[in-house]
C-alpha cells in the first residue's frame, strides 16, 4: 500500500473513532440525563444516595412553594391596602352608617339615609399612614412516587410594616421565617430539614384607579440538614434571593369584586459544600409566572365591620427550574404548569383592622407533588 493510501486509511479510521467516541459521549450524556431525571424516585437511604442527590431532588420543591407563598402574600397585602385605603373624602353631613343595609348601599353606590343636621363643617377622615401586618402559612407537601413519596410540612411566617408616601405609593420592610421537613419513603427514609430567616423591602404603586403594582426583594439565609435514619447526617448553609413583581386589578360591581392578577417571581439559592467535604456546592434557580383571578362579595355586618367570602384560581407556570452541582453540571426540570385554588374570608373587624383567612390546594395538574395549605393574616393601620 502506498503512503498516500495508508494516510487516507488512517484518516478514515480516525474519523470513525471520533464519530464512535462522539456517539458514545452523546449516548452517555443522554443516559446520564435520564438517570438524573429518574433518580428522585429512589432517594431513600438503602439506595446509598449522597447529600447533594437528596437536595437536588427536594430543595427545588421547597424553593418553588416558598417563592409562590411569599410573592402571593405580599401582592395581596399591598394591593388590598392601596385599593382599600384610597383618597379619603368627607362623608355627607348626617350620613347614617349604623345599619348593615346602609353600609351595603353605600358600598354599592345606592340610596343612603341622611338625617337633618345643623350646619356643621365636616373634615376629611384621618388617613392612617402606617400599616403593620403579620402572616402565617402552613403547607403540607405530598410527593408522588417521582419524589420517592417524600412528604412533610412547610411553614412560612412573615411580618411587615409599610408607610404610605402618598395616596398612590407605599414602601415597606418585611421579615420572614421559613421551616420545612420532607421525609422520603423506603426502609431507611431520609429526612431533609431547612430553616432560615430573611429580610427585605417591598413597594406598591397605584398605576390606575383599578390597577396596582407590587414588588418585593428578599434575602434569606438557609440552614439545611440531611438525616439518614440516624445512621448518618450532613448539613450546609446557603444564601437565597427572591424577587417578584405583580399587577393586580380591582373592579367592583356593586359589592362584588373581580380581581385578576399576574405575577412574575424568581429565586436563586447558593448552597455551600456539605460539612463532610465530600458533597459539592450547589445552586438552585426557580422562575414562575402566575396568572389568575379572585371573585368576592362583601356583606356588611354592623358599623364598620364586614365580611367578604371569596374564591380564586391561579395557573402557576414554571419556566425555570435548574439545579447546578459543582463538577457535575446542571440539571433542568421541564417547563410545567399547575393549577392552584383558594377559598378565603376577608373580615373588617374595625375601620383599621383586617383579618384574612385563606385555604389553598395545589398540584391539580402536575404529578410530582400536591400541597394543602392554610393561611392567616392580620393587618392594622395607624
Amino acid at each position: 500500500m502506498t503512503p498516500d493510501g495508508r494516510g487516507l486509511l488512517d484518516r478514515g479510521m480516525k474519523k470513525q473513532v471520533s464519530l464512535f467516541a462522539l456517539s458514545g459521549a452523546l449516548l452517555f450524556s443522554f443516559l446520564a440525563d435520564e438517570a438524573r431525571a429518574q433518580s428522585c424516585d429512589q432517594i431513600s437511604g438503602e439506595n446509598e444516595v449522597s447529600n447533594s442527590e437528596v437536595t437536588a431532588c427536594l430543595k427545588p420543591v421547597v424553593n418553588y412553594r416558598s417563592l409562590i407563598n411569599v410573592s402571593d402574600t405580599v401582592r395581596r397585602i399591598v394591593s388590598g391596602e392601596l385599593v382599600g385605603q384610597g383618597e379619603t373624602e368627607p362623608e355627607p353631613a348626617g350620613l347614617l352608617l349604623d345599619r348593615p343595609e346602609d353600609v351595603a348601599a353605600r358600598l354599592a353606590g345606592g340610596n343612603i339615609s341622611v338625617e337633618p343636621t345643623a350646619d356643621v363643617v365636616t373634615t376629611p377622615a384621618v388617613q392612617r399612614k402606617w400599616n403593620a401586618w403579620i402572616d402565617g402559612k402552613y403547607s403540607w407537601i405530598e410527593g408522588s412516587d417521582d419524589l420517592d413519596g417524600s412528604k412533610g410540612p412547610l411553614i412560612n411566617a412573615m411580618i411587615g410594616i409599610d408607610y404610605r408616601l402618598s395616596d398612590r405609593v407605599v414602601l415597606g420592610l418585611i421579615g420572614t421565617y421559613e421551616d420545612s421537613r420532607l421525609e422520603t419513603q423506603g426502609t431507611l427514609p431520609i429526612k431533609q430539614t431547612t430553616e432560615g430567616f430573611g429580610g427585605g423591602a417591598y413597594t406598591g404603586i397605584t398605576v390606575t384607579p383599578n390597577i396596582v403594582f407590587s414588588g418585593i426583594a428578599l434575602y434569606s439565609g438557609i440552614e439545611t440538614e440531611i438525616d439518614y435514619s440516624g445512621l448518618g447526617d450532613g448539613d450546609t448553609d446557603s444564601d437565597r434571593v427572591q424577587l417578584s413583581g405583580a399587577f393586580t386589578g380591582y373592579w367592583y360591581f356593586g359589592t362584588t369584586r373581580l380581581s385578576p392578577s399576574v405575577t412574575l417571581a424568581w429565586s436563586k439559592e447558593w448552597q455551600d459544600e456539605y460539612t463532610n467535604n465530600i458533597n459539592p456546592a450547589q445552586k438552585f434557580e426557580t422562575g414562575v409566572l402566575t396568572g389568575g383571578t379572585v371573585l368576592g362579595h362583601t356583606f356588611a355586618l354592623s358599623g364598620a365591620t364586614s365580611v367578604e367570602p371569596w374564591a380564586g384560581a391561579f395557573l402557576d407556570y414554571t419556566f425555570l427550574n435548574e439545579t447546578h452541582t459543582d463538577g457535575l453540571g446542571t440539571d433542568s426540570i421541564d417547563e410545567q404548569a399547575d393549577l392552584r385554588l383558594q377559598l378565603g374570608l376577608n373580615l373588617n373587624l374595625a375601620s383599621n383592622v383586617q383579618l384574612a383567612l385563606t385555604g389553598e390546594t395545589a398540584g391539580l395538574i402536575v404529578d410530582e407533588t400536591d400541597s394543602y395549605a392554610g393561611e392567616a393574616n392580620l393587618a392594622i393601620q395607624f
